[in-house]
C-alpha cells in the first residue's frame, strides 16, 4: 500500500499497490517494471503521478485506465499503471512507509519531497487542531440545522395532503 497527501489536505489517501503481472510478454506494461495502482483519487492525473513517483526513479510512462469499478455503479476513485525504466525503482516505491505528495493538478511533488515529510509544508499541531475544531463546530451546526428542519416537518401536512408521522422517542408506545 501506498499513501498519496494531495497537497492543502490533511489526510493521505490510501492506495493500494504492487508489482503489475502480466500473463504474456506486454511491452507496454512489463513484469518486474510496472507499477499497478488502485484507489487513485479523481483529480489524481498522469502527470501528477509521474512527477510524484520520479523520486524512486526515471518514469517511462503512465497509463490511466478509464474502467474504475462496476460500470453501473458511479466511479469514486481510479487506477494506472506506472512503468519506471529500471527493476529497483519500482522496489523502492513498493518498499516506501511514507505519504507521497501528490498535486492535483500535474507539477510540484519531486525528488526532494519524498524524504521524510508528508507534504510540501508539514502543518503544525495548532493550525490542524484549529482546522479540526472548525470543521467539527460546521458539522454541529449543520446537524442542529438539520435537526431544527425535521422537527419543523414533524405533524406538517405534505402538498399531497399527507401528514408525515415520525416517531419521537425510543422504546415502547403505550396505547391509550
Amino acid at each position: 500500500r501506498l499513501l498519496f497527501r494531495q497537497k492543502d489536505r490533511h489526510f493521505a489517501t490510501v492506495v493500494f499497490a504492487r508489482a503489475h503481472a502480466s500473463r504474456a510478454a506486454d511491452a507496454e506494461r512489463p513484469a518486474g517494471r510496472t507499477l499497478f495502482l488502485a484507489n487513485l483519487p479523481l483529480s489524481a492525473t498522469g502527470s501528477a503521478l509521474r512527477s510524484a513517483l520520479e523520486a524512486f526513479g526515471p518514469v517511462d510512462a503512465v497509463h490511466m485506465d478509464a474502467a474504475g469499478g462496476v460500470a453501473a455503479s458511479p466511479r469514486r476513485s481510479q487506477q494506472a499503471h506506472v512503468v519506471f525504466a529500471a527493476a529497483p525503482a519500482l522496489r523502492k516505491c513498493l518498499k516506501c512507509d511514507r505519504a507521497i505528495p501528490l498535486s492535483a493538478g500535474g507539477g510540484g511533488g519531486g525528488a526532494s519531497s519524498v524524504g521524510g515529510t508528508l507534504g510540501d509544508a508539514p502543518e503544525d499541531r495548532e493550525t490542524l487542531g484549529a482546522s479540526v475544531a472548525a470543521f467539527l463546530q460546521q458539522f454541529e451546526a449543520d446537524e442542529a440545522s438539520r435537526a431544527r428542519t425535521a422537527e419543523s416537518a414533524h405533524g406538517a401536512m405534505d402538498e399531497d395532503g399527507f401528514v408525515l408521522v415520525t416517531r419521537k422517542a425510543k422504546g415502547r408506545s403505550v396505547a391509550s
